[in-house]
């Protein structure tokens, strides 16, 4: 898979979808709001066949009184269907994060302390805050756009083609180049959105050390540093985001260029004689509207890949959080009540082998009741050897033994109970 980027991003998009799965009824729901709403737009253009030909050119006093009331009934099933889709989406939406964010905030409770040594705080609060947010809108707001405009899409094709098939073959001839600028701006998205998470952890983790150490900033007069180091990530991300923009822009545009030259291609065929003696006037207008509806669908389903990309990246990053493995707990004893006797035997410990030992043979034997001061230098191993105790880290060589029990033996609940 890591040789392999589209089948990664959509083996991870798979994931996501099936937190989506427990919610599958309102998901349901929306997706049939979605294709009434989508047919809308093709009865829309449809409807211009009768009210050109039957209104303007025939006149019949039936088709005057119909169309106007048509349109109407039109625009109310597509306002009922737009608000029954964006409200279930937007539910589903919310509760895929409550679950993403639960199952993140579990993760981090029983993480072992060495993996928080190693990451900063605010990488995790932007996991936890900013990435799902993204994620968000890769598993719905996208996914909503890809089924109204994927089915207006499809719907006014059809509608064009049962008009004129040669001139809706000019407009598809439009599609592979449309086709390989997606492909090429995708990849572009991926690695972009990639860089903007890492970029927010970066603006998170700085803000969150400055706030929490604001009275050892003031003490040693280190607001202009600060300032200047948040500054440099800040506009980091600035420019990462500019990027994503631009290129989400030159593409819309170039493809609403290319949809463009197909419009007046197509617009230059049907007023040539031929073509205009086997269209009606109704059928030639009802097939341009079908084109311009075409257009903003086409626009919005470009919008889709930067929402997806930064989704990927997002869920990418949250699932590395929640794949971790949790604190190990290899004990199987249980002491009901301790009396208090603590050992450690010639216990020695290396937060990284390579730079050696931070306690090296330790023995203590701390009795029950006994009140005892660990002093000494910064760094000489006070806070390390206490927190071996409650195996926040397990021990190199020797043992800790509470009540002549090695507390490797006991479980970790127990223990720390």
């Amino acid at each position: 898979m890591a040789n392999d980027p589209n089948r990664e991003t959509r083996a991870i998009y798979a994931r996501l979808l099936r937190y989506s799965l427990p919610h599958w009824r309102a998901f349901a729901v929306s997706m049939i709001a979605m294709l009434v709403f989508a047919a809308t737009n093709t009865g829309f253009a449809a409807l211009m066949k009768p009210m050109i030909d039957g209104s303007f050119v025939a006149k019949d006093p039936a088709v005057i009184r119909f169309v106007p009331l048509m349109i109407i009934g039109l625009f109310v099933a597509r306002g009922l269907a737009n608000f029954v889709s964006s409200y279930c989406m937007s539910w589903v939406g919310r509760e895929v994060i409550r679950e993403l964010r639960r199952a993140m905030f579990a993760k981090l409770l029983c993480l072992p302390t060495r993996f928080y040594d190693k990451t900063p705080s605010g990488e995790l609060l932007s996991k936890l805050i900013y990435d799902v947010e993204q994620v968000n809108q890769a598993a719905t707001n996208a996914l909503a756009n890809v089924v109204k405009d994927g089915f207006t899409v499809i719907g006014l094709l059809v509608w064009m083609a049962y008009i004129n098939w040669l001139l809706t073959v000019i407009f598809v001839v439009a599609g592979p180049p449309i086709a390989f600028l997606m492909a090429t701006v995708n990849k572009r998205f991926r690695r972009i959105s990639g860089r903007i998470q890492h970029s927010m952890a970066d603006v998170t983790a700085v803000s969150e050390e400055a706030i929490t150490g604001h009275r050892v900033v003031k003490i040693f007069g280190g607001e202009s540093y600060e300032a200047q180091r948040f500054d440099q990530i800040n506009d980091v991300n600035r420019k990462l985001n500019m990027k994503m923009a631009s290129v989400s822009a030159a593409s819309v545009g170039t493809i609403e260029l290319i949809a463009a030259t197909a419009l007046a291609g197509i617009i230059y065929l049907a007023t040539l004689p031929t073509v205009l003696r086997t269209v009606s006037v109704g059928s030639f207008m009802s097939f341009v509207v079908a084109m311009m509806l075409l257009m903003p669908s086409i626009k919005r389903l470009m919008t889709v890949m930067p929402m997806v990309q930064r989704g990927v990246a997002a869920a990418e990053s949250i699932f590395g959080l929640l794949d971790r493995e949790a604190e190990a707990d290899n004990g199987t004893k249980n002491i009901a009540r301790a009396r208090g006797m603590v050992e450690f035997r010639r216990v020695s410990f290396a937060y990284d082998a390579a730079k050696g030992n931070v306690l090296k043979d330790v023995n203590l034997t701390i009795a029950p009741g006994q009140c005892v001061a660990l002093v000494g230098r910064s760094g000489s191993g006070k806070s390390t050897l206490v927190s071996l105790l409650p195996r926040f880290y397990e021990i190199g060589d020797g043992g800790i033994f509470l009540d002549s029990q090695d507390i490797r033996e006991l479980r970790l609940a127990n223990l720390r109970g």
